[in-house]
């Protein structure tokens, strides 16, 4: 038994006991390429679709008219009514 200066009982030192070993894992990640192929196709479908292009066309043409047979039906119009309007101020 051994003791210290205090008189306090001290306990001799233990030899060390060994267990098996706990493993610890650390793991590390590091990033690899992996080639992904996505295949893409693409399709061009050509669609014709019916849109309306008007044209016009026009024709001209020229007409003789006769002045006098215009002129003499206006004249007689005329005439009578205003025979009628000098008769109605006559009254």
């Amino acid at each position: 038994m051994a003791y210290n200066n205090n008189n306090n009982f001290q306990c001799p030192q233990a030899d060390p006991i060994f267990t098996d070993p706990t493993q610890v894992i650390r793991n590390f990640y590091y990033p690899q390429p992996v080639p992904v192929i996505h295949p893409v196709e693409v399709v061009n479908r050509h669609h014709c679709v019916p849109v309306p292009h008007h044209f016009v066309s026009c024709t001209v043409r020229d007409e003789v008219c006769t002045i006098s047979s215009r002129s003499n039906k206006k004249r007689d119009t005329g005439s009578s009514r205003a025979k009628i309007s000098r008769a109605k101020l006559r009254k």
